[in-house]
């Protein structure tokens, strides 16, 4: 997915929102970037985040929570 930030503040506080959820659902953010440079191809993300989940379920889990919904 293709993120484009319009408000950074507001966007430092989503973030600063979900980073307890993610762990409460057993996630962790292993990357994450706005300075991106590719090596080959041309996708030229604005912001990179990867995630590790131990399981699809428990990505599920947290992504369909009352923790992340707001």
């Amino acid at each position: 997915m293709n993120v484009h930030i319009r408000d950074p503040a507001r966007f430092r506080e989503y973030v600063r929102g979900h980073l307890p959820s993610i762990a409460l659902h057993g996630g962790r953010v292993l990357f994450r970037s706005d300075e991106n440079e590719p090596v080959e191809g041309t996708w030229e993300p604005r912001l990179l985040v990867i995630h590790e989940w131990p399981t699809e379920t428990a990505f599920h889990d947290w992504y369909d929570s009352a923790e992340y919904r707001p």
